[in-house]
């Protein structure tokens, strides 16, 4: 029986990043976006939250 070869998996740097929904709500405003799952993104959100 053959041995299972490893799964192939590519460097982050790579791969296509996924997306995400976000709905901040602050008073009567309420935003929507759909923002890649990356670190740019990641630093707006935590700007935006404070």
């Amino acid at each position: 029986m053959p041995a299972e070869a490893p799964p192939t998996v590519m460097p982050t740097s790579l791969q296509a990043p996924g997306t995400g929904s976000v709905e901040i709500r602050r008073g009567s405003t309420s935003v929507q976006a759909e923002l890649p799952l990356d670190a740019r993104s990641a630093a707006w959100l935590r700007e935006v939250l404070g």
